[in-house]
């Protein structure tokens, strides 16, 4: 395995929670980075609380489930805690070592100790099958790992720290497993606020219009692997699972190892995955681990819950906003932000480099915990439902449903020479795209941030002569894009099957082109149906019985939306919409060398549709 490839990224990123002792803002982390002012909106109305203690301790402890399965915990306490104050606990549960050993020495997680600072006991566990916990696992986000919550629940508020309220948070897995928590209904819960974590990971990052992206499911699938195997290799940063504390620790880590040679691995499980009914082995079926088939039982309880998410953050911006329209629970708040997986690294269209936000996370999260479990009026309570932040005017917004208020779809056609028209009657005809393999996006996408690498595009305009492009006259005053934008496309492909990528870009003056967003849709996937849940957009079942099999030479009518945005499009800019059949190797099923006819002409021809209004 190569130094920089996917797989050694996954090795290095996994590590999760091996970071420093000294929590750090993420615009201080790097002084030489530049820093994009996406400041809270309560800056200068609102300060997070200081620390109440300077120094934290960490014990770890094995505690056993209902079955005998132990599993290993850290707690994280504020040193020289009185024995007679009581604390309310955060919760993460993770897949990728909750603690490090490198050389003798476990690393320490720093939002750990920041939170244990200001009043948390803090609580990190390795799920089951995982770590220097015992167990196996047949798959990811199974019904015992979900159960093994309540158990920790229950153990927490016999801790004579505990003042029996809990919280739960983690990004990414650990996020996932925060909100499968409440599937419990344990009364301790009273919180949690899931961080970049999807609701369907069919659509949101394995198999996005049933586009497989293959080089994270194998990246992932390695990396989880190698966790397993109880050692991460040295040109990845080395270390093992820490051990529990105590004479045989090290004897009862390796004991834990042996029982997790028995785990499914992720990408084997997924090996012939296609469709969203196809089950890998066990039967298990991939759309069932998601958070959205248990929406019902998550909802029941209205624990308040805060969903933080991103634009450009794979497709779980989607994700925040498909879950907030589905639940029952009138506590749920969202904030979506223009950042990486994680929230360490800002983006926008423009963006070409690693850039820092200034916005800080861990103080949204004291804020939403303070108030939620220690009663502490933050102004969390009186703001709005949904947050969400829009580049180009570089402005957090605020509404309290979706869509917001004053959008309206702007119907832009497919014409001659290559252009988006306003008036969809004016030229007819058909386009010709000789599909090539070779466009990409490059190697800091948004599906590549999963391994939490930041996210930034390079100018585009190179890329130009290998897509099928459609570019609006340059805009005679500022327009904001915010939502799904729509794509129709009628066309014919000589292949049997194959991707469709489109891109939403915006065109400078200069000639620069920067990503904005994009949609994917499997050409064999595209007949119309119905998602298992409310969406805005227009719905593909993904099941293998609505297949539309062979499509070479048929006339398909093909409806789809791109990943949410907010962006103003500046004055003087132009927008512009790219087709291609291919990302580099990034998605699998790419079909070079097939042609495509796309025909335009008339509003019922192909045409983008943006949720726009302009803006000042």
């Amino acid at each position: 395995m190569r130094i920089g490839s996917p797989a050694a990224m996954a090795l290095v990123l996994f590590m999760g929670l091996a970071t420093s002792a000294v929590a750090q803002r993420p615009s201080e982390r790097s002084p030489r980075l530049p820093v994009v002012d996406d400041s809270a909106w309560w800056t200068g109305k609102y300060k997070p609380r200081d620390a109440e203690w300077q120094t934290v301790e960490r014990r770890s402890y094995y505690v056993s489930m209902r079955d005998g399965v132990r599993i290993a915990v850290d707690v994280y306490l504020p040193k020289g805690l009185d024995p007679t104050r009581r604390l309310p606990a955060i919760l993460e549960q993770t897949r990728y070592y909750r603690s490090t050993e490198k050389d003798g020495v476990c690393s320490r997680s720093n939002r750990a100790e920041w939170f244990a600072q200001r009043g948390y006991a803090y609580v990190i566990v390795d799920v089951r099958g995982t770590g220097a916990s015992f167990g196996s696992r047949n798959t990811e986000f199974g019904a015992v790992e979900v159960k093994d919550g309540g158990d920790i629940a229950n153990w927490i508020v016999a801790q004579s720290w505990s003042d029996g309220k809990i919280g739960a948070t983690g990004v990414s897995y650990v996020g996932t497993t925060a909100e499968l928590l409440l599937v419990n209904h344990h009364p301790a819960v009273k919180a949690i606020a899931p961080q970049f974590a999807g609701t369907d990971f069919y659509e949101e990052i394995n198999l996005p219009g049933g586009v497989r992206n293959e080089r994270f499911i194998q990246a992932w699938g390695l990396g989880n692997r190698t966790l397993d195997a109880g050692r991460i290799p040295d040109l990845a940063g080395g270390g093992v699972p820490c051990t529990v504390a105590g004479i045989e620790g090290a004897a009862l880590r390796t004991q834990a190892i042996a029982d997790h040679s028995a785990n499914i691995n992720s990408a084997d499980a997924q090996t012939t995955l296609m469709f969203r009914d196809d089950s890998g082995p066990g039967g298990i079926v991939i759309g069932d681990r998601s958070t959205y088939t248990q929406r019902a039982a998550i909802d029941r309880g209205n624990v308040p819950t805060y969903v933080i998410e991103s634009w450009y953050d794979i497709g779980y911006g989607q994700g925040g906003i498909n879950r907030i329209l589905n639940s029952s629970n009138p506590n749920q708040r969202l904030l979506i932000g223009s950042w990486n997986h994680g929230g360490n690294y800002y983006y926008a269209p423009g963006i070409v480099e690693r850039t820092r936000p200034a916005f800080w996370i861990d103080e949204e999260l004291l804020r939403f915990f303070d108030a939620k479990l220690k009663d502490i009026d933050t102004g969390f309570d009186r703001d709005a439902r949904i947050r969400y932040f829009t580049s180009g005017v570089n402005q957090w917004r605020a509404t309290q449903s979706w869509p917001p208020a004053g959008l309206a779809m702007a119907r832009w056609c497919f014409a001659a020479n290559g252009l988006l028209d306003r008036n969809c009657e004016r030229t007819a005809g058909t386009d010709s795209y000789a599909v090539r393999a070779d466009p990409q996006t490059g190697s800091t996408s948004r599906w590549d941030t999963a391994l939490r690498g930041p996210v930034n595009y390079p100018d585009r305009r190179d890329q130009a002569a290998k897509l099928l492009t459609y570019t609006t006259p340059s805009l005679d005053h500022a327009m904001e894009v915010t939502g799904q934008p729509i794509v129709h496309l009628t066309m014919t492909s000589s292949a049997p099957d194959g991707n469709v990528i489109a891109y939403l870009e915006e065109v400078r003056p200069d000639g620069a082109v920067y990503y904005v967003s994009e949609g994917l849709l499997r050409l064999s996937h595209s007949k119309p149906g119905k998602k298992p849940y409310r969406t805005l957009t227009p719905g593909h079942s993904h099941l293998r019985a609505d297949s539309l099999g062979d499509v070479s030479g048929k006339r398909l009518a093909i409806d789809f939306g791109m990943l949410p945005l907010s962006h103003v499009f500046a004055k003087g800019s132009s927008i512009r919409l790219s087709l291609a059949g291919a990302d580099g190797t990034r998605f699998a099923g790419t079909a070079g060398g097939a042609t495509w006819q796309v025909f335009r002409g008339g509003a019922k021809l192909s045409r983008v549709d943006l949720p726009a209004k302009p803006s000042n």
